[in-house]
């Protein structure tokens, strides 16, 4: 019973997706450690704001249809949720993008304690998450384990 359990498809494609959870979180906990010596508190303040500036603005323009895409009960609805999902971000990353180049442009003060030229750079960072994202879930839905896998390792090597 136990040996069938080791074996089963559901066991390996847990394990494979949970494989690169751990190693993904492992690569942000020695990323970080690393990043705090270099830096000083203020600037990895900015960083976490950006972050959260990113985090929050790419969940809510794909207004969670990414989400969505893993219940899908077919490929067809599947492939419709992923392009509503990827339209919603592209859109949403352009109006803050103009909101944005409006605030630097006009010199107006966002009492963000991150500098002005970072906030140029949300909506690329929103792009990016959001995209990962969209194709994480997608990769689910698809029972692409490995491929899920691997872009969580990317995904925490390249932010830390």
């Amino acid at each position: 019973m136990l040996k069938s359990l080791f074996t089963s498809r559901v066991f390996k494609e847990t394990s494979t997706f949970s494989y690169g959870i751990v190693i993904g979180n492992i690569i942000t906990i020695v990323v970080s450690t690393i990043l705090t010596r270099i830096y000083e508190p203020e600037q990895i303040g900015y960083i976490s704001i950006f972050n959260s500036l990113v985090v929050i603005l790419a969940s809510s323009t794909t207004l969670s249809y990414d989400q969505a895409i893993v219940v899908a009960t077919s490929e067809k609805e599947s492939n419709i949720l992923t392009m509503l999902s990827e339209s919603f971000l592209v859109l949403g990353s352009i109006l803050i993008f103009f909101i944005v180049f409006t605030l630097y442009v006009f010199n107006i003060e966002t009492h963000l304690e991150i500098p002005q030229t970072w906030l140029l750079l949300v909506p690329l960072g929103m792009l990016a998450l959001g995209g990962i994202n969209i194709f994480n879930s997608w990769f689910v839905d698809q029972k692409e384990f490995k491929v899920n896998s691997n872009n969580k390792i990317i995904s925490s090597t390249l932010t830390g």
